[in-house]
């Protein structure tokens, strides 16, 4: 056998992650470290989430309390953040919504636990970004079709949505959450039809390219993939998780070449894709021979997810 075909098998025959979804709390690293300095251990971990996915956005996280006062940090290109060094205590976060999004207030009890987990999704203000124009009922029922996504209440939040497209047939967040629970259903034909309604009302938004490319990626059309996932980087040429599945469409065609540059830009840019692409990276270096490479890189290998079978 080559070491093409190898590696078209050995690659290809692993479940590919779905690595866009607006409920999902994913690891990351690099994130934004909030000061030290209260004398204690314990730690919160944060993650906030934009209404439109994965454009990338840094905002600031502020902390209060009355043993620490206020300390501030800024979120990672993944929306992570951390605070440590806490004390038990009722802490206050603020997270700034800048000029598109409501800016987001909660208190957090730290006790016995050393790490608190948080996630943060940040709504847009009425009218801002892509709800200008998008009438209150249809914003309504998006939310609602979110809140049933992120409780994995599918069956809710699919009526929700097509509600929403219904009331507003323009409404591409609206269109682009429906695709994001098609494709968890592995309904990808209407995950595609509603990736490629989304991209018509939301041209300039990475997502909708981004998600497109992945359904069809997962469906095994390399070939097809391509273009959504180069539209998307035309968007947002720092987009990791495009140049991840770039890299998987050409391991597929079995260009192997091209899938180690799209895999390296994956690798540099960072974020989420950072673990996946050295794992692709070292299965090509395996199927070269490339022994030093391989081993070093398969050294980041996180394992498959936990939904792949």
């Amino acid at each position: 056998m080559s070491p093409k075909k190898s590696v078209f098998l050995f690659l290809t025959t692993a479940c590919v992650a779905l690595v866009v979804s607006s409920a999902a709390l994913g690891q990351a690293v690099g994130a934004g470290r909030g000061d030290s300095g209260s004398g204690s251990n314990r730690q919160i971990q944060g993650r906030v989430f934009f209404p439109d996915n994965l454009e990338v956005r840094v905002v600031r996280v502020t902390l209060e309390s009355p043993d620490i006062g206020t300390r501030s940090t800024v979120t990672d290109q993944d929306g992570v953040f951390f605070f440590n060094n806490l004390q038990p205590n009722v802490y206050r976060i603020t997270v700034e919504g800048r000029t598109d999004y409501t800016t987001y207030r909660e208190s957090i009890q730290i006790e016995s636990a050393l790490v608190s987990k948080m996630v943060v999704h940040l709504q847009y203000k009425r009218g801002a970004g892509p709800l200008a124009g998008i009438s209150d009922p249809a914003v309504q029922l998006f939310q609602k079709g979110l809140d049933a996504s992120s409780k994995n209440n599918t069956a809710a939040a699919i009526e929700h949505l097509k509600q929403a497209v219904a009331l507003q047939p323009t409404f591409g967040l609206a269109q682009n959450e429906l695709g994001m629970v098609y494709l968890k259903q592995g309904d990808f034909a209407s995950a595609v039809a509603s990736f490629i309604e989304a991209e018509k009302n939301l041209p300039k938004f990475a997502s909708p390219f981004l998600n497109h490319g992945i359904a069809l990626v997962q469906q095994k059309k390399f070939t097809e993939a391509r273009s959504p996932l180069q539209d998307a980087l035309k968007r947002d040429s720092k987009l990791a998780a495009a140049h991840l599945y770039l890299g998987i469409a050409a391991i597929g065609l079995k260009e192997l070449d091209n899938a180690e540059k799209e895999l390296l830009a994956a690798a540099k840019t960072g974020g989420d894709s950072v673990a996946r692409a050295h794992y692709y990276l070292g299965g090509i270096y395996l199927a070269r021979k490339d022994n030093k490479k391989a081993a070093f890189l398969l050294m980041f290998d996180d394992g498959w997810p936990s939904h792949c079978s």
